[in-house]
């Protein structure tokens, strides 16, 4: 790891890395795809050459990694709402009608009901489109096949981990400090 790394974040230092081809890979989710959808773009967005990979196995015997995610953002009704009706209207077309196909059109980010596919008719026409398109239905596809929640439920803990980590890589902690850290946290429960 270079000097200061953990000072960097995936949005937007590895991301502006990664265009400047100077990292050869980043850590991003599917939505990555809608950077191509702009009107402006690099010119490593706009001769789209990339695609995504799952981890392989670290040993024989165990599972490749799988398509992880969280909910990036959620809708709901509140018990007091003055016109549910309208906002289980709304809701549905967020999910499953013209709400659903505009997220989709953007490639902004994958849809929770499946099937539905951007328009790419609105998009500027560059080399390599249907290559994005393809991209962002193939990982779609993945996550509807087996997504895994990648979010830590008990936010004490995922704290812990954090501060374990950043602990252990700036070297404030040593393997075992930083194990115990997270059984600290898990214990205090």
């Amino acid at each position: 790891m270079q000097d200061g790394s953990l000072s960097s974040t995936s949005y937007s230092d590895g991301t502006t890395l990664f265009l400047a081809g100077q990292a050869g890979m980043m850590l991003l989710g599917s939505w990555w795809a809608q950077e191509y959808t702009s009107e402006d773009v690099s010119d490593a967005v706009a001769n789209w050459d990339y695609d995504y990979f799952y981890l392989p196995a670290l040993e024989e015997g165990l599972s490749d990694s799988k398509a992880i995610g969280g909910v990036d953002f959620g809708y709901g009704i509140t018990k007091n709402c003055e016109n549910p009706d309208l906002a289980w209207k709304a809701l549905v077309s967020f999910a499953t009608g013209e709400g659903a196909q505009e997220i989709a059109n953007d490639m902004n980010n994958h849809l929770s009901y499946p099937n539905i596919e951007p328009d790419t008719s609105a998009m500027v026409e560059r080399d390599g489109l249907q290559n994005v398109v393809d991209e962002f239905n193939r990982s779609g596809k993945d996550i509807a096949a087996g997504l895994v929640n990648q979010r830590i439920a008990e936010p004490t803990i995922e704290t812990a981990i954090q501060e374990a980590m950043q602990g252990l890589i700036g070297g404030t902690y040593s393997v075992d400090e930083a194990t115990q850290h997270i059984q600290d946290a898990q214990g205090a429960l």
